[in-house]
């Protein structure tokens, strides 16, 4: 609010430079953030505190004082400066009542926003200018806006909205999370900044019992019932042979009843085999493009069909 007069008592606390004896000076008020058309009045019974760049200043002349800022006249003057340094104040009531950008330790508070001091700028570097929230840096050759400060941390106290760990944990004030750049502590689980999911290491859908499995390890997907016998096998073979390397996709599903194993079909890309045990006996049915159809008990032929 530019061209306003600060002159006013409120939240008082006295102040004390580092090194005097006790508390010395008028009684002091937070005055809000640093603004340079704002006319800063100072008597003998009170002064105003504000906020520069993350530290705090106290009018330290008697009188009317505009456009002096404190973070640089005090770099420039010293304790002789119309504005001198507070950083040892820090009642936390003092600090809460400071206007936007009022910070709390590492916190900074922001109209309805509570955000970390520390975040990223737009080109992704570290950075602590929290006064740059809100604002964007236009890039006329991409036609895109990036924002001036992301803080690693951010809660709206209105909407319910925020995110953590620089946005890569984002929550919408409908309770829509998205996820993006996040993974274990061992990377065995990692969602890209595209969103895509990665998993490294076997996945379960249960620790016993009917489950589904799928395994890296032995490029397999499993189905299990509940007595942890596998009744469902997705698995690639990988076979060297002439100087190349073949992959055999296979399919085996297997048929339980009351824990005790019956029939098993097993699907290649080029054969189906079905096996059956019936009375201590082992009957097998083979299927093959090239050569035909075979039928075997106990591991004998008894009858052919010829593919031809």
């Amino acid at each position: 609010m530019a061209g306003k007069t600060i002159a006013s008592k409120t939240g008082q606390v006295r102040y004390s430079v580092p090194g005097a004896a006790g508390p010395i000076g008028p009684l002091v008020y937070p005055a809000g953030e640093y603004d340079a058309a704002t006319k800063y009045i100072r008597t003998a019974l009170s002064a105003p505190m504000v906020l520069d760049d993350g530290q705090y200043y106290v009018l330290n002349k008697e009188g009317a004082f505009t456009g002096i800022r404190p973070k640089e006249d005090y770099a420039q003057n010293g304790s002789n400066a119309t504005w001198v340094l507070m950083e040892y104040v820090k009642y936390a009531f003092v600090e809460v009542l400071m206007a936007n950008f009022a910070k709390l330790a590492s916190a900074v508070f922001y109209g309805d926003v509570m955000m970390s001091q520390q975040g990223i700028d737009a080109d992704g570097n570290e950075s602590s200018s929290y006064q740059n929230y809100g604002k964007k840096r236009y890039d006329p050759n991409t036609g895109q806006s990036a924002n001036l400060f992301t803080p690693n941390l951010l809660f709206n106290f209105l909407t319910g909205a925020g995110h953590l760990a620089r946005k890569n944990i984002e929550f919408s004030a409908d309770g829509t999370v998205i996820l993006k750049g996040v993974k274990s502590k061992n990377d065995a689980f990692q969602i890209d900044e595209n969103g895509d999911v990665i998993v490294v290491g076997k996945v379960s859908t249960s620790a016993a019992g009917a489950r589904i499995e799928i395994d890296p390890a032995t490029k397999s997907i499993s189905m299990y019932n509940e007595n942890n016998d596998r009744v469902f096998w997705a698995y690639l073979s990988q076979r060297t042979t002439g100087g190349g390397t073949r992959y055999y996709p296979l399919l085996r599903m297997d048929y339980y009843y009351d824990g005790n194993p019956g029939e098993t079909i097993t699907i290649s890309s080029t054969s189906v085999i079905m096996d059956l045990g019936i009375s201590g006996d082992k009957y097998r049915m083979e299927l093959d493009p090239m050569f035909g159809l075979t039928f075997k008990k106990n591991g004998s032929v008894t009858k052919t069909y010829s593919a031809s």
